[in-house]
């Protein structure tokens, strides 16, 4: 055929006309119906069709007929049951014809409503004429297994899902219970039908909010909201409750109990679909309870300015496995009685905001403890503390083991099994902690060394706060806690990059920025972590208000941001301009990811897709340190580096820097504490590897010279708390008396820190510091050149006690 004549618009022919009344003879016997189905026949016979559809609408005519015939035989059972049962019977006719198939229904139902049939009739179609749609779900792609094998293996849940699930037409449903969303596309409106079996207004009312809700969070929502899944939770959702006996009226009848239960019936649920479906998405129910869950947060959030469970709570798959092993989420509060569980999740306060709140696999599971009286007193003690969720899980670790190695250590030695018939008093001796501590400070790590000192101190710290705890009970002596000593820690000065190094690191950052998903963001913490006084944390945890603002013309600006020290007060501080336009634009890469970013996280800037679940944004925390440790492995694999670092690395970098450049005089060392937000000591511990007397030199501006002192400088605080204080708590005196009462040529200032039975001990060596800062001021301040003196004298006598303080605190070993 030409394609001008497919082009050519024709009407029904004689024929055809006759054929189609003929069929209605056949297969319509109520006559009302067949009179109005014949005026209907009439306005078809009007139009005009192109050649190829005319062929197609004769075909969908006659099955039009054939199917309105057998399912709704007379006008009163147009309703809105039998229409849905006829869709389906649509489904079944060829893909050719389905559609205009389906249109005839459409316009026939909508011309009874207008036409002359009884009021009743047309007041049934009007309550459902919106939700008849032209387009129908697609049907389940079975693969390699017929859909005959599918429904045969489980026949009853086949059609289930197939007649009132996996349809906008569910059989058996009512009008009420269909909820219609539409969903803005870029040229056109997509519409669906969901089945919200749900009687009850109040839930049914929020299962309606939850599905506008569920549409803002994925980009492609029209496969979301009509797909599968959502189908799923839907139809069954209040079933799942009722099935647990649970009854909910309000907001906190949504609580982690009723998540639970819901919870193992979804799982139920979806192995059931699994087994009938092999291609079936993993997990997908059960994300859309978790999302409901959340809206349920949100939505209590906005009524009651605080939250039902913790921000982002139940996206961790931690957490939830933990609940469905008999975990139970517990709130520290140490005012309130100790929980009866004996698995706990110690959770912070349900509006705790920090950034880096976060849940691992740590939970603390008492039933661990070997000793049931032990069991109960750790949950005394870890319940009083009140300490973070992360603190307690650890220290609950730590004592879990150390208590049943005292009760092992106890039976083995002592032969007793009941405790009603054991000595009390003799579990922690002195014997049990030393072996003890030595068994921690030589066991083996999973890279095969003994642990670090850090390590060591973290496990030895509890287990002595514990026997602090319980001292008088089992009455332990202080000579055996003396036994659990700490690991004294020598500083290296941290680990700052070479020159090399950095400017090789920093062009690997810069390539990745061109090529991995987050690699421009990863690159901007990069660099305000190396150039910059922000800690890793600091700038994970800017706001999107933080820049205050920027003056072009002198190059700077002015951000307000929480610091480590600030104790959770905002401080204010000047950056470069540079250093703020990075900010900006990390601001332009995350915009997009605001509005999805999961409930307390909007305020953030640097945000990445949450892994896992997709549509939800977070905080990028860990992911940052993941990568950097990939680039530097990437490097380090290619033999370009120097050295080997970590994240943390860059603050090392940039202090280094910065005290390098106070040491060769390009840095007023009067702003070098603000520009690096430490002091000189702290920077000595931590970060600098430099000669301690090359600094302090140049940070205070003065010479020690040949300066000697004559005192003494311990290690171990205790040894001079209990000597008179002298020099307003430089130090101690040895002697019992002064040895220099009787000169009278040395002023007093000079006395002390210039006699040999002089103390002090490296804890000491912030009072050396802030007296070198004040002698230096009143140095400056002074105007006779002889008061000059006097003070610079003392300033060098201080800066020779603060170098050997240092020096010594750097050559501690363990004790």
């Amino acid at each position: 055929m030409k394609k001008d004549e497919k082009l050519e618009k024709n009407s029904f022919s004689k024929d055809q006309r006759a054929n189609a009344h003929r069929r209605i003879d056949t297969y319509i016997n109520n006559k009302e119906l067949k009179e109005i189905l014949g005026e209907f026949l009439e306005i078809l016979f009007e139009k005009e069709y192109p050649h190829n559809v005319l062929s197609r609408t004769v075909v969908a005519l006659n099955k039009f007929i054939l199917i309105l015939g057998s399912l709704s035989p007379s006008l009163v059972e147009m309703n809105w049951n039998n229409f849905c049962r006829q869709m389906h019977a649509v489904e079944k006719v060829g893909s050719p014809y389905r559609y205009l198939t389906r249109e005839l229904f459409i316009d026939f139902y909508k011309h009874v409503a207008k036409g002359k049939s009884k009021k009743v009739v047309k007041v049934e179609i009007n309550h459902f004429s919106h939700l008849m749609l032209d387009r129908e779900i697609p049907r389940l792609r079975t693969g390699k297994v017929s859909r005959e094998e599918m429904s045969s293996n489980n026949s009853e849940l086949f059609d289930e899902f197939e007649n009132k699930i996996r349809t906008n037409f569910p059989i058996g449903s009512q009008p009420e219970q269909i909820y219609q969303a539409s969903i803005e596309q870029k040229n056109s409106i997509y519409t669906v039908n969901i089945y919200i079996r749900a009687n009850e207004l109040y839930l049914r009312n929020l299962l309606i909010d939850f599905v506008e809700y569920f549409k803002t969070i994925y980009k492609d929502s029209e496969q979301v909201i009509g797909g599968y899944n959502h189908r799923i939770f839907q139809y069954y959702f209040e079933k799942s409750l009722g099935e647990a006996g649970i009854t909910i009226n309000e907001l906190n009848s949504f609580n982690f109990l009723t998540f639970m239960k819901q919870y193992n019936f979804f799982t139920n649920i979806k192995k059931e679909y699994e087994n009938m479906v092999q291609s079936y998405q993993r997990g997908g129910i059960l994300t859309v309870l978790v999302h409901f869950y959340v809206f349920i947060n949100h939505l209590y959030r906005k009524k009651n300015e605080n939250y039902l469970f913790p921000p982002k709570l139940l996206l961790n798959d931690y957490f939830i496995k933990a609940l469905l092993k008999g975990y139970v989420p517990v709130y520290s509060n140490g005012h309130e009685s100790t929980p009866k569980a004996d698995k706990w999740i110690v959770l912070n306060d349900k509006n705790y905001k920090s950034a880096g709140y976060s849940l691992t696999n740590g939970y603390i599971d008492f039933s661990l403890v070997e000793n049931k009286t032990f069991k109960q007193e750790l949950k005394d003690f870890l319940w009083i503390r009140e300490g973070k969720g992360d603190t307690v899980r650890h220290e609950a670790t730590i004592l879990i083991k150390f208590l049943n190695a005292a009760e092992r250590y106890y039976r083995e030695n002592k032969n007793i099994i009941s405790f009603q018939t054991q000595n009390v008093r003799s579990y922690f001796t002195g014997e049990f902690l030393l072996k003890y501590q030595a068994a921690l400070r030589l066991r083996k790590t999973s890279n095969g060394m003994n642990p670090a000192k850090a390590t060591f101190n973290a496990e030895i710290s509890p287990i002595r706060l514990y026997l602090r705890y319980y001292q008088t009970k089992y009455n332990i002596p202080d000579i055996a806690l003396s036994q659990l000593k700490y690991s004294k820690i020598e500083y290296n000065g941290g680990n700052p990059m070479t020159p090399h190094d950095f400017k090789v690191i920093q062009n690997e950052f810069r390539e990745c920025a061109y090529t991995d998903l987050d690699g421009e963001l990863m690159f901007i913490i990069f660099q305000l972590t190396c150039t910059t006084k922000l800690r890793i944390g600091e700038v994970l945890l800017l706001q999107r208000d933080c820049i205050n603002s920027i003056d072009h013309s002198l190059g700077i600006g002015e951000i307000t941001y929480y610091s480590k020290t600030s104790r959770r007060e905002k401080i204010t501080e000047i950056f470069l301009k540079e250093d703020i336009e990075l900010i900006q634009r990390a601001m332009v890469i995350t915009e997009e990811l605001v509005s999805k970013a999961l409930q307390g996280y909007e305020k953030y800037i640097f945000l990445v897709r949450y892994p896992g679940k997709m549509g939800f944004s977070t905080l990028i925390k860990s992911r940052y340190s993941v990568y950097f440790r990939n680039i530097i492995e990437k490097l380090k694999d290619k033999d370009l580096l120097e050295k080997d670092y970590r994240a943390y690395d860059a603050r090392d970098t940039f202090i280094d820097a910065t005290w390098q450049a106070v040491e060769d005089g390009h840095i007023n060392t009067l702003d070098v504490g603000a520009i690096t937000g430490n002091s000189s000591v702290v920077a000595s511990k931590h970060y600098r590897a430099h000669e301690t007397i090359r600094y302090i030199e140049a940070i205070y501006m003065i010479t020690i010279g040949d300066v000697t002192i004559q005192g003494e400088i311990v290690r171990d605080e205790k040894e001079i708390e209990d000597l008179p204080q002298v020099e307003y708590g430089a130090g101690a005196c040895k002697s019992s008396e002064c040895i220099k009462l009787e000169i009278d040529t040395e002023d007093s200032d000079y006395k002390c820190l210039t006699c040999k039975k002089f103390v002090t001990s490296i804890n000491r060596a912030h009072v050396f510091e802030k007296r070198l800062n004040v002698y230096k001021f009143k140095k400056e301040k002074a105007e006779s050149s002889l008061i000059q003196q006097y003070y610079h004298g003392l300033a060098k006598l201080y800066a020779a006690f603060l170098k050997e303080i240092l020096d010594k605190e750097k050559g501690v070993t363990d004790i």
